[in-house]
């Protein structure tokens, strides 16, 4: 997969999630949290089972974010602080459509052509 792919889907992770957030700010629990990337993971199976790949890539879209979302909710073991150790990068990342990559994107091992959902 290209950095320029790459960079896509991080771009649309991101502003799913932030979509979301504007949407419900916060998961109460992590129960919730689980709950919600739960169901996500449900519409991403009935997706790829009776749905288009567009579909299916729609879904997994929202179950990244999601996931991001429950993370982002635990305690860092890094900061304590409830925030990712990489999540501001990951974010710069997305919006500045990859100038300043940080390395845990660039020298992530390349996967095969099964691990793609397009």
């Amino acid at each position: 997969m290209s950095n320029d792919a790459t960079n896509k889907i991080i771009t649309e992770i991101v502003a799913e999630y932030q979509r979301a957030i504007s949407k419900f700010p916060t998961f109460h629990s992590d129960r919730e949290g689980f709950d919600i990337l739960d169901e996500e993971v449900q519409e991403l199976k009935q997706a790829i089972r009776h749905g288009t790949p567009e579909q299916a890539r729609a879904e997994a879209i929202q179950v990244a974010a999601m996931a991001l979302r429950l993370v982002r909710r635990s305690p860092s073991p890094v900061r304590g602080s409830g925030t990712m150790p990489y999540e501001s990068a990951l974010i710069d990342h997305a919006t500045t459509n990859g100038r300043n990559r940080p390395d845990f994107i660039s020298h992530r091992p390349r996967h095969s052509a099964q691990d793609s959902i397009s």
